[in-house]
């Protein structure tokens, strides 16, 4: 059956679906190692809170998952409020009993929410948002802003080895030295942060520990042949920031 883009693609049940750029949102004491780029095992093991808003298909939902499983939760109701900050007050799920408070940003983004009535999933969430000069920089993952923030620049290791990253096409990929690599918190093997999964395809080599703003330990791992159950395969070596050697 083929959608009428005018009047089955921007509503659902009567309830406008929003044009919201696409952005994960994060328990907020997850997000602490995140801003101090050290211990990141609670953003891979808690929940994520998206919303997919998809205009085509019709769909409006919000979709909470953990390393548990998914939580997918048609919206059944949602009321624009403006007070401090503007957003929705949305019902979903069997007979709306979750309750989301979400707050916008700039109209273009999830920004924080508040789950009540699902369960494990209730609490405070946020998205990893920038302000620069008035402009918004929305980041879809914790992957997409440590590729895009975090790791390009030049490093180098106590033995002189130095090693270059650059963002990388895709939304959570970058190029270290001649090797391009997706960035993922799942997979990640104890011990470790993020698994180096090469875009090209195949299992992970590396995994990198972060350290703080300037320096991360990459580890060697081993995965099984459909790139699954790594497992660190030595301690690895640090690389520091080159920037941040001058004042060491």
């Amino acid at each position: 059956m083929r959608l009428d883009a005018a009047k089955s693609s921007a509503e659902v049940n009567g309830i406008s679906i929003p044009a919201w750029v696409e952005a994960a949102l994060y328990p907020n004491a997850n997000l602490e190692g995140l801003a101090r780029r050290y211990a990141l095992s609670g953003l891979a093991k808690g929940p994520r809170l998206r919303f997919e808003t998809d205009r085509e298909k019709g769909a409006f939902a919000a979709v909470l998952s953990d390393a548990q499983g998914e939580l997918r939760l048609p919206v059944t109701a949602a009321k624009p409020f403006e007070q401090d900050e503007k957003g929705l007050e949305i019902s979903a799920g069997d007979e709306g009993k979750v309750a989301i408070r979400l707050a916008v940003a700039g109209g273009k983004a999830p920004q924080t929410a508040a789950v009540r009535g699902a369960g494990r999933f209730d609490g405070g969430y946020a998205s990893i948002i920038q302000w620069q000069d008035r402009e918004i920089q929305v980041f879809a993952s914790a992957e997409q802003e440590l590729a895009l923030e975090y790791l390009p620049g030049a490093w180098m290791t106590d033995r002189r080895e130095r090693l270059v990253v650059s963002p990388a096409p895709g939304p959570a990929s970058v190029r270290l030295g001649d090797a391009e690599v997706v960035l993922g918190l799942a997979g990640a093997p104890a011990g470790t942060d993020l698994l180096l999964t090469p875009s090209a395809g195949g299992p992970a080599s590396w995994a990198l520990k972060l350290e703080g703003p300037d320096a991360f330990r990459r580890v060697p791992v081993q995965c099984g042949p459909d790139g699954g159950d790594c497992r660190a395969a030595g301690d690895g070596e640090t690389f520091r920031r080159i920037g941040s050697l001058l004042n060491r």
